[in-house]
Parts: structure tokens; C-alpha cells; sequence
């Protein structure tokens, strides 16, 4: 789609832009911070922006602006222009080439853009701070890793914390909750099941165990800055009955997939079965 023939999407007084870069995941921290400067340079014409990782059809980063009410000025053309000068500027170099075009189900080109392969339009003040406050935990916890591994450990690690920072009558039960609702849309349950006894035993059960509970027992001392506004604001604003929301924005930022979310909620049940 040519980027003059983009609209954005309206809702609720809102102009949302969803707009997918394909950027091989070793340069992300690099286009993060781009996207950041970005939006502070432009706060007087955006109230929120979101950034999410994905590897569907290509290892890209999911970027969405929500412009105020503004006479439906769209600004598709200055963010395409701005993003795609960017990769000219800097482009990344994918390890797995892709016979895009030619192939079903083939990723998109690297260093490219595509409108409205997502969609995501959650907005209010509390919800656009929660969210920012868990991207910056997250990338103060990564080192510029962001390696699949590295993502599904940091997102087990966060959803760990945030579990903890919940009452405690009420951690096991939500756990639960989430696993019945991350794999309800699997049509067969025998197919959960296999996924689960499948990729569980790759793992030293104890060995994890241990180390959730250490993440329960961590000192304040042993925080990142980042980290340290992100578990106050959980701790403060976050009840149990608001976890999952906080569970969607950690996979969700993280970019962690459906068999490794039941992989990580296994996994602590399975530290709620040893340790409590």
C-alpha cells in the first residue's frame, strides 16, 4: 500500500496508527530508541505510543501511535516518510532470506513497512504508563539481547514478579484462570496437553523452581532503577483482579507466542506445586 493511500483508524475521538517494521532483531534496540526520540519530538500531536514484538511472517517490531483529536489531520504520510528514511539510514541485515512473493506464508522483506497488520487499541492514562513502565523493565533487564530466549526469559521473569506482587491467596487460582483462557482458542485439548509434556521435560524442573523462588525473594537492592518504578507501580495499582491485564502487556511487549505462554504458566504451577 502506498503510504499517501493510508487511513487511520478512528475510535473513541482517537487516530490509531498501526504501522509494522521489519527489522532483524539484533538491530531492535537501535530502531526502539529511534521510534522514542520520534514520539518525543512529536508529544504535542501523539497522547501514546505502543511497541511490541513479533516474529510472525518476519522478525519486526508492531509500532502504534494514537494521535489526539486534530480535525482528522492524518500524519500516515510524515510517519512513513520519517521510518523509511530511518531504514535507508540504517539498515539491518536478516540471517534467513525469505523468497518473498513466491512462496505461501513467506515473510515480508526486511528493512520494509506494512499498515495494519495488527491491530491494538487499548487507551487510557493508567493503561499507556503501565505499559511504557513494562517496555523500560524489560529492556533494562535485556542488555540489547533480544533473542527469542532472552524474551521468553524476561517474560517469565515478569510475569513471575507480578504474580508475586499480588495477594497470595489469590496467585494460584489466577494462574489457573490465565492457563484456561491462553488455551481455550486450541481447538483440541489433547494438542495442549502434547505441546506442554513435550517441551517441559527440555526443562530441569528444580532447577526452574529454584529459580522462581529466588525471583520471589530477591532484594529491592537488586533492582535496576526501571525495574524498581515498575514493581511500585504493580505493587500499588495492579489488584488481583487486574493481573491478567498486566499478563497481556508483558507477552504482548515481549512478544512471547501461545506454546510459550502455557510453557511459562506450567512451569509455575509447577512451582506451586513444589514450593507451596
Amino acid at each position: 500500500m502506498n503510504e499517501l493511500e493510508h487511513t487511520p483508524y478512528n475510535l473513541n475521538e482517537r487516530q490509531w496508527y498501526f504501522l509494522s517494521i521489519y527489522y532483524a532483531r539484533e538491530k531492535w534496540g537501535k530502531l526502539i530508541a529511534e521510534i522514542m526520540q520520534y514520539y518525543h519530538e512529536h508529544k504535542n500531536l501523539f497522547c501514546a505510543y505502543f511497541i511490541s514484538f513479533s516474529k510472525q511472517k518476519g522478525e519486526h517490531l508492531e509500532l502504534t501511535f494514537v494521535s489526539f483529536e486534530n480535525d482528522n489531520y492524518n500524519f500516515s504520510d510524515e510517519i512513513y516518510k520519517y521510518f523509511l528514511n530511518f531504514l535507508d539510514r540504517n539498515p539491518s541485515v536478516s540471517k534467513i532470506t525469505f523468497p518473498y512473493g513466491k512462496a505461501i506464508w513467506c515473510d515480508y522483506p526486511n528493512n520494509s513497512l506494512m499498515w495494519d497488520n495488527f491491530k491494538w487499541t487499548y487507551y487510557s492514562e493508567r493503561y499507556f504508563h503501565l505499559y511504557q513502565n513494562t517496555l523500560f523493565a524489560m529492556m533494562s533487564l535485556n542488555n540489547e539481547d533480544f533473542s527469542e530466549n532472552t524474551s521468553f526469559s524476561i517474560g517469565m521473569y515478569l510475569i513471575s514478579k507480578g504474580l508475586f506482587c499480588i495477594d497470595t491467596n489469590e496467585q494460584k487460582n489466577i494462574l489457573s484462570q490465565i492457563f484456561y483462557t491462553v488455551s481455550k482458542d486450541i481447538n483440541e485439548k489433547q494438542k495442549v496437553d502434547s505441546w506442554i509434556k513435550e517441551h517441559i521435560k527440555k526443562y530441569d524442573i528444580e532447577k526452574v523452581c529454584n529459580t522462581i523462588e529466588s525471583y520471589k525473594k530477591e532484594n529491592e537492592s537488586e533492582y535496576s532503577e526501571k525495574l524498581k518504578i515498575w514493581i511500585d507501580e504493580v505493587e500499588k495499582s495492579v489488584k488481583s483482579k487486574e493481573y491478567h491485564f498486566l499478563y497481556l502487556i508483558i507477552c504482548r511487549i515481549t512478544g512471547l507466542t501461545t506454546l510459550n505462554q502455557l510453557v511459562i504458566l506450567s512451569l509455575l504451577n509447577k512451582w506451586f506445586e513444589v514450593k507451596c
